[in-house]
């Protein structure tokens, strides 16, 4: 669904203009997150290469009640993860560097890293979530994980539903 001007800025100003996973502030550039994933098909075209056929799968995910507000780089890592599937590849993330990054191995030999083993939780997990001036100023002044009722999307219920395609 093509987004108006004024679905993104409430979409934004959900989480006072935060990523709602990782609670960072959204750039110029952001991302409309599918929280349950829609599956954009796609076919291969010589000379191009894959090309979208502007159909998907799930087309009933693809509405304003399954969008968060996130940054670049949380979209893309999400992918079409569930949000049980992305926490538990995000948990993982320690282990996987350890066993494919000499780097990291190193830092962690010299200190310059410290694994904390925490519990992954989203921005969004943190905080009402209800784009008042009053929160979002106690947001900034309290930092990333400001208190407050846990915000329960629409779609916190059906976390397991959907299949694990990608796109």
């Amino acid at each position: 669904m093509a987004l108006t001007k004024g679905d993104r800025e409430a979409l934004k100003n959900m989480f006072c203009g935060r990523c709602a996973y990782c609670g960072a502030e959204l750039a110029d550039r952001w991302h409309a997150d599918h929280v349950e994933a829609v599956r954009r098909r796609s076919k291969y075209v010589r000379d191009r290469g894959f090309v979208a056929t502007g159909e998907m799968d799930r087309p009933e995910n693809d509405c304003l009640t399954n969008m968060m507000p996130a940054c670049v780089p949380c979209n893309i890592d999400k992918h079409s993860f569930t949000l049980e599937q992305w926490r538990k590849k995000l948990s993982e993330t320690c282990g996987v560097l350890q066993r494919n990054n000499p780097n990291y191995r190193h830092a962690l030999r010299f200190g310059l890293v410290q694994e904390t083993g925490t519990k992954i939780r989203f921005y969004f997990e943190t905080t009402a979530g209800d784009g008042s001036p009053a929160r979002c100023a106690s947001d900034r002044q309290n930092g990333f994980a400001a208190g407050g009722a846990v915000m329960m999307p629409p779609f916190a219920t059906n976390a397991s539903k959907g299949d694990q395609q990608h796109g």
